[in-house]
């Protein structure tokens, strides 16, 4: 399976806002644990996580997931299986320091989701 980064302004811009040391740590995050999704998807996931349980309708699972990645920040990610395409799509959402992640997580969640959480089960913060 093929993987296809994307990424969003708000990515981009925060990418753009931090410090070179920082910059560099983050791409080598992503560099190094992102492949392993076309080889060693058990690995990949012991490195990303879900701060906050997000249930969906119709049985839908949350594809939004945190990598940590340079020291203080992580990576607020999208990731999605796309079968006809034969391709993952990794979309990088935004970088929040490490003492924001679970509130952005949260908003990031809300803000994809919101036609599809059911009531009393979102991701609640």
């Amino acid at each position: 399976m093929e993987l296809l980064f994307e990424s969003t302004a708000a990515f981009e811009r925060d990418l753009a806002a931090l410090r070179d040391k920082d910059r560099e740590s983050l791409i080598e995050a992503i560099n190094r644990h992102c492949p392993l999704l076309a080889c060693d998807q058990e690995s990949f996931f012991a490195h990303v996580y879900q701060p906050r349980a997000i249930t969906l309708q119709h049985d839908c699972c949350s594809s939004l997931y945190v990598l940590p990645a340079a020291p203080g920040y992580a990576i607020i990610l999208t990731i999605d299986d796309d079968p006809i395409f034969e391709q993952t799509i990794i979309t990088l959402l935004g970088i929040v320091p490490d003492g924001e992640i679970e509130t952005a997580y949260t908003r990031t969640a809300r803000a994809l989701y919101r036609r599809w959480m059911r009531e009393g089960g979102a991701a609640h913060g």
